[in-house]
């Protein structure tokens, strides 16, 4: 997943080994980590807390998560030793699977003391919304809607009885919002890794966005679209609205024959 190489990109690798998850790496994108690393823990004076703090969330999470980056700050008090360990980490949000970028944000959010275990689930698609806008106060609203969709389903019997809680949480996301872990993989290759960007290859996560504000709709409903379906990511151009065009639909046919046809189709 992410920035799959090709034979060129692996004359750029150094030790390669299909074997080892350290050789899915490029070279430049080694030295982005190594960079981030070095500006959250090597410093000419000792790091306090509070500075390591600061820059977890702006090297890593660019403030886009308040949420995240208090939950990542005290992940890495515990679990980030060393550079070798952070590449490790970057590693498994982006180039082992899709349910590897998923159980490690899970694993990360499961294991901090200030989040109930209940709230895990809800807590990781705050998360997810997070990555996608920035902090929103609508976030949490939408991660408890989702959330109560997958115990609805859960009560139904839609999803498999017989398998564990994390392996039915991970089964609704593949059948429901495949995206989801596009998301992380897209973030941690955009910040950590930015020459993924580069990649003729590489097609990331594209949160979707209004070319014009509508009352009808909004985020909270079309995200969860997105992370269905690549599809419906990225740009949404308004074709028709009843408060502009009124309630005359043979309009639209005009438009579609030749009126302002770019405007519709720009986005396409």
């Amino acid at each position: 997943m992410g920035n799959f190489v090709n034979s060129e990109q692996l004359q750029g690798k150094d030790d390669y080994d299909i074997n080892d998850p350290r050789s899915l790496l490029l070279t430049d994108e080694r030295k982005s980590i190594r960079a981030i690393y070095n500006s959250i823990y090597v410093v000419p004076i000792q790091t306090t807390d509070d500075i390591k703090a600061k820059n977890i969330a702006f090297c890593i999470i660019k403030n886009k998560s308040d949420l995240f980056s208090g939950i990542l700050f005290r992940w890495f008090l515990k679990h980030i030793v060393s550079y070798e360990s952070f590449e490790r980490f970057v590693i498994n949000c982006t180039r082992i699977s899709h349910q590897q970028s998923i159980a490690t944000v899970l694993d990360i959010i499961h294991q901090d003391n200030f989040i109930e275990n209940a709230d895990v689930k809800q807590v990781f698609f705050h998360v997810i919304l997070d990555l996608c806008y920035g902090n929103s106060t609508e976030n949490n609203d939408i991660a408890i809607s989702i959330i109560d969709f997958y115990r609805w389903l859960q009560k139904t019997k839609v999803l498999f009885d017989e398998l564990d809680d994390s392996k039915k949480f991970i089964d609704f996301l593949n059948q429901y919002f495949p995206f989801t872990a596009k998301v992380i993989d897209s973030h941690f290759s955009e910040t950590c890794m930015p020459t993924v960007l580069k990649s003729p290859s590489y097609r990331g996560f594209d949160p979707p966005h209004l070319n014009i504000i509508s009352s009808i709709i909004d985020h909270k409903y079309f995200i969860p679209l997105a992370l269905n379906n690549r599809n419906l990511q990225g740009s949404w151009v308004r074709l028709y609205c009843s408060d502009m065009d009124g309630m005359s639909f043979n309009r639209i046919e005009h438009h579609i024959l030749g009126y302002d046809v770019s405007y519709y189709i720009n986005a396409v």
